[in-house]
């Protein structure tokens, strides 16, 4: 192994293992998941409901036009969601969906549902319609429809999805992801409102098929948490029997510890107590006693002592040179 490679492994070791004697697993990155919500309940309103007259192009009422079969005034059989347009807006369909599969927090990059005409109804269009998706600021009561178009939930018209046409399936298709990301950071989840594009005025009288042939697509991504491992536990401390005592996790029912030998510590040196000082016991006075007068030198010291002298001076005299 080259040394920039064992530096790189050694630091990977230390980082693993943190101060507080923790081992840090690192988290694994951030992952993608799909999953497939269901539409919890729905509603559709129209005009009809208020006492509205919904016509077609030349002033035809939808009950008895070809936008409706006979039994069905709305044009929309039972069970169906309606959405249309006449002179004005005169059918929307509001759907909610349950998010329980997608975790809170998650980060949303596709939230998709797939609405398929019911080819059993009179979807009558002159061209194809311009329908939208917008996000629901209200909440609605689920009911089977038709609800009274004043009572449809108000939308955010600002931030609405333009559904995608298949002319094969016969299928309309919505990408509500930036709805849905705010619905799993906590915003509330009102649905959305499936209506005529504001500004199209293209006519049209569509009959989608209930929520159970409804198909949703989801997919988020989230970021992994790191795994902390539990700290080891501590190493068995010898009460000088010879036996390693057992840990705290020790299952009674395992085999039985091995008899281990007790640590040889190697000899401490001996701190030995400092000496008290020795004190000298104090010195006996001395006592001065007066010298004797027979050591004192007297006269005939003296005069022992000139008589000397003379015979020293007598005798360099004789012995000196003349």
């Amino acid at each position: 192994m080259r040394s920039s490679a064992r530096w790189m492994s050694a630091v990977a070791v230390v980082g693993m293992v943190s101060p507080l004697g923790l081992v840090v697993l690192s988290g694994t990155p951030a992952w993608a998941d799909s999953v497939n919500p269901v539409v919890s309940y729905s509603n559709w309103y129209w005009s009809g409901k208020d006492g509205a007259a919904s016509t077609v192009t030349g002033g035809t009422p939808v009950g008895n036009g070809p936008f409706a079969a006979p039994d069905q005034a709305s044009g929309v059989p039972d069970g169906d969601l309606g959405v249309a347009y006449t002179n004005d807006v005169d059918k929307v369909a509001a759907l909610n969906f349950g998010l329980q599969s997608i975790p809170d927090g998650a980060s949303v990059t596709k939230f998709s549902f797939v609405m398929p005409l019911d080819a059993t109804a009179s979807n009558l269009s002159a061209a194809e319609a311009k329908i939208t998706a917008c996000p629901a600021i209200a909440p609605f009561d689920p009911a089977i429809g038709p609800t009274a178009l004043s009572k449809a939930p108000a939308q955010a018209a600002n931030i609405c999805v333009d559904g995608k046409y298949d002319a094969t399936a016969k299928t309309y298709t919505f990408d509500i992801a930036s709805a849905a990301d705010d619905w799993a950071a906590g915003a509330p989840t009102n649905g959305v409102v499936i209506r005529p594009k504001l500004g199209e005025s293209t006519q049209f009288n569509y009959a989608f098929q209930g929520i159970n042939a409804i198909k949703v697509i989801a997919e988020y991504s989230s970021a992994a948490t790191p795994v902390v491992a539990p700290p080891a536990p501590a190493a068995p401390v010898d009460a000088g029997t010879g036996f390693a005592a057992p840990p705290s996790s020790f299952d009674s029912g395992s085999a039985p510890l091995s008899p281990v030998s007790a640590p040889v510590t190697a000899p401490q040196p001996q701190v030995m107590p400092q000496a008290a000082p020795v004190v000298a016991a104090p010195a006996a006075a001395v006592t001065l006693r007066p010298v004797a007068d027979s050591l004192r030198p007297n006269g005939a010291f003296w005069l022992l002592l000139v008589g000397i002298a003379a015979l020293l001076l007598l005798a360099a005299a004789v012995l000196g040179d003349p």
